[in-house]
């Protein structure tokens, strides 16, 4: 998958005992791996969502959670049907944390 929409062709790949990543060009590889034992802070400020904008017409990118607006936020729990459970708890934390 090629988060960062540049044309670096990355790749990631492991199991439960490793994780390996790599690309065109390793140094523009930013690991953002993130497990059910992270600090709950690192979850939280760094896990992505794909999205298709406002209207669900635009190229998928993707984004933090934690720099969504609340609009956007909300409107993920209202309207996804098989979320994840990271990705709820994350969300209601921080929704719950900007007073929502």
């Amino acid at each position: 998958m090629d988060v960062c929409g540049c044309d670096n062709k990355t790749m990631t790949d492991g199991g439960g005992d490793y994780i390996r990543s790599g690309g065109k060009d390793i140094s523009k590889v930013i690991n953002l791996s993130l497990y059910e034992n992270s600090p709950e802070k690192d979850i939280e400020e760094n896990l992505l969502w794909g999205t298709y904008g406002k209207d669900g017409n635009e190229p998928r990118k993707w984004v933090k959670l934690y720099g969504c607006d609340s609009e956007h936020l909300q409107a993920i729990l209202d309207k996804v049907p098989n979320i994840g459970p990271v990705h709820e708890q994350t969300i209601s934390k921080i929704l719950f944390d900007r007073g929502h």
